[in-house]
């Protein structure tokens, strides 16, 4: 009933828009913070499993925990023996995936693209080292990889993250190298005429699509 063509009833509309918005902050603040106390008690708070895993009911019957998909498992020592111990290229890696039929979380086969950006992140292998990050708070998880394994494999992703001749450009950290304090890797970032910077990938994306809802 409010009447927008008017002084009072524009003011009007524009307190109640305030006050949708706040209350809208404080229940995301709150299942935020609900989400974290779970994670901190070992719950998987995330409702896409990261490969390699299946969520599971925890025992307790208090939310989900993760298990090994041996499956995917698999696919991802497979990784880890062409890419890191043979020295394999990605293309050719995942040609011999897809020879085997291992195929990605989506049941589709692998391109260059897809397994070099699975490949290349940080939290990927993390995780498959036993170790699920969630807004900053580690999980422990069934370790895929051992420790070793896990450390060469963030050594190659280093090395190769661009191969010989490539400009690094302004973002010498960026291809994921550097880690954000949340656990999320970088990506590097330039606002108007200020010097490159780094920013959490997903704290970016949602800035963008906040200020471009369409």
């Amino acid at each position: 009933g409010v009447r927008t063509d008017t002084e009072a009833g524009h003011l009007t509309g524009g307190i109640l828009g305030l006050a949708a918005a706040f209350e809208r902050r404080r229940i995301r603040d709150r299942t935020k913070t609900g989400r974290v106390e779970a994670a901190r008690e070992g719950r998987f708070v995330s409702s896409t499993p990261p490969f390699g895993y299946r969520r599971i009911h925890k025992a307790d019957g208090r939310g989900w925990t993760l298990e090994v998909d041996q499956e995917q498992a698999r696919t991802i020592r497979t990784m880890f023996d062409l890419l890191v111990r043979r020295g394999e290229t990605v293309p050719r890696t995942a040609q011999e995936l897809n020879r085997l039929g291992l195929v990605s979380a989506s049941g589709s086969t692998w391109t260059p693209g897809t397994l070099g950006r699975w490949a290349r992140r940080p939290g990927p292998v993390r995780t498959a080292s036993g170790t699920w990050v969630f807004s900053g708070v580690d999980v422990p998880v069934p370790a895929i990889l051992t420790p070793d394994q896990a450390a060469s494999w963030d050594l190659w992703r280093a090395r190769t993250s661009l191969g010989p001749g490539q400009d690094h450009g302004p973002y010498l950290l960026s291809p994921g190298i550097l880690t954000m304090p949340c656990g999320r890797w970088a990506t590097g970032r330039t606002a108007g005429t200020r010097q490159p910077t780094y920013s959490c990938r997903d704290r970016l994306i949602k800035a963008t699509r906040d200020q471009h809802p369409d």
